[in-house]
This record gives structure tokens, sequence and C-alpha cells, in this order.
């Protein structure tokens, strides 16, 4: 039997960004480099971290991310996001937990298009020949730090990176509804690295959800992000196998 969430998605809706489809240019960002660093997350209330579209994966997994992009159409930024891992059907997703930006346009520009809902903050992405870590930093004071030791080189394909399903709101025939949108980048390595995964800070309180705890993984590298177009968006209270899913095509707002 397959669990469904059962997360009220008006929890995340408050505060998110409003969508605008009409853009259909991709974006493709160079010269970045990417820091990924996943963690098991406890099973206890596994299904209250994800709306009802989508089911729990088994384990549940915490995704912690850097992007550092040093240019782009709203300048260079630094990017650092918490997901969680679900399923929609068979295909594997990310759900967010929180996520931080230190550039004010790209905020409003990727929250605009595909309904990143990223907050201020200082982000740090620093290697050294034998680690590579993150930080996200508000007030002055650290609540994410993250990384890898003992990096490895290994082919690119071999790092995974699923796809992001954001909440945010759609205008659909004047009609203004929390939708789940389809985002995430395709990554084109130059240079990647395996290594052991660190989670040396974790601020619940400040970031959400509940504490990483089991290491799984880790992987950091020279990329290009490409970030399609938006492809489809989901019906948050209805299971995507029951058809909460509709082609970004088929909009209105197209």
């Amino acid at each position: 039997m397959i669990t469904y969430g059962t997360r009220d998605v008006e929890l995340d809706a408050a505060g998110a960004p409003t969508v605008d489809l009409s853009d259909r240019e991709p974006l493709e960002l160079t010269g970045g480099e990417i820091l990924q660093v996943v963690y098991e997350l406890p099973f206890t209330g596994f299904a209250e971290r994800i709306p009802p579209a989508l089911h729990p994966s088994h384990p549940p997994l915490a995704h912690m991310f850097f992007y550092l992009v040093p240019d782009s159409p709203v300048g260079a930024f630094t990017m650092a996001q918490v997901r969680t891992s679900a399923l929609a059907g068979i295909s594997r997703w990310s759900y967010p937990i929180a996520g931080w930006v230190d550039n004010a346009d790209a905020a409003e520009y990727f929250g605009r298009r595909w309904g990143y809902a990223l907050a201020p903050a200082t982000i740090d992405l620093q290697r050294r020949h034998d680690r590579i870590w993150g930080t996200v930093a508000v007030d002055g004071r650290t609540i994410l730090e993250a990384g890898m030791y003992d990096p490895e080189p290994v082919n690119g394909t071999d790092a995974t990176h699923v796809g992001h399903l954001n909440v945010a709101h759609l205008d659909r025939d004047g009609q203004v509804q929390p939708t789940l949108v389809q985002a995430g980048p395709q990554l084109s390595f130059r240079k990647c690295d395996r290594g052991r995964p660190e989670l040396v800070t974790y601020d619940v309180g400040s970031i959400g959800g509940d504490k990483p705890y089991w290491a799984v993984s880790a992987y950091a590298g020279a990329c290009n992000f490409m970030f399609s177009p938006v492809s489809f968006v989901c019906d948050p209270n209805q299971p995507v196998m029951d058809g909460g899913l509709i082609l970004s095509g088929s909009l209105h707002a197209i």
C-alpha cells in the first residue's frame, strides 16, 4: 500500500512566490560549482513532511546543496537549499524545507520563474585539498554547515541530482492557487569528486524539519547548470498518479 503525504501545503504557501509561466527561455549558467550532501532523516513523522500529491521515500532523505554561480542575468550568487526526498509515482523528487540566496535579484528571478522561496543569507562555499564545505549564516550566526572530506575524482555522470517540486502560487483564470512547480537544473560537469559526507551544524529551529542523523553520500564539482522552462505543475492535494499533474503547455498562462 502506498503511503501519501499528509502535510498541509498552506504551511509552505504562506510567503511563497507567484510563478510566471510565460517565460519559456532556458537558463544556462556556466562556470559554476556545486556541493551536495545527503543524510537520512528519522522515519518518525515522515509522511508529515510532504503534501498529499507525493509519497515518502524509504528511507527519507535530506538533500543539502550549494550552488555557486559567478555570472548570471541577475549577477553572481550563491544559493543553498535543504530539501526532503519524495516520490511521484516511480519518479524521485525533492520537496523544499528551506532555501537561501545572497542576491536579492536572484531570489526574485528564481522565485518568479521556478517557484523557489529563497531567504537572504550569507552563504559560503569553500574548497581545500582535503575538504569541501558550505555554510549558511543568518544575522551573523551559522545555521547550516555541511560538506565532505577525502575527495576522490569520479565521472560526473555518477553524480545524481534529483528534480525539485516547489510550492508556489499560480494564477489560473483569475484564481491564485498553491501549486507544486517542477524545477531543478541539469548538471554538466567539468570536474567531480565524491567524498565522505559530514554535517557540522544543522539548526532545526532556524531551518525547520527534522535533524538529519545518518550520512549517506556527498559530491562536489565544477559544472554548468541548465534550468529548463517549467514542464508541468501539480495539484498539491491530489496524488500525481490520480491525475494531479498538469502539463504547463496546457495552462492559459503560457
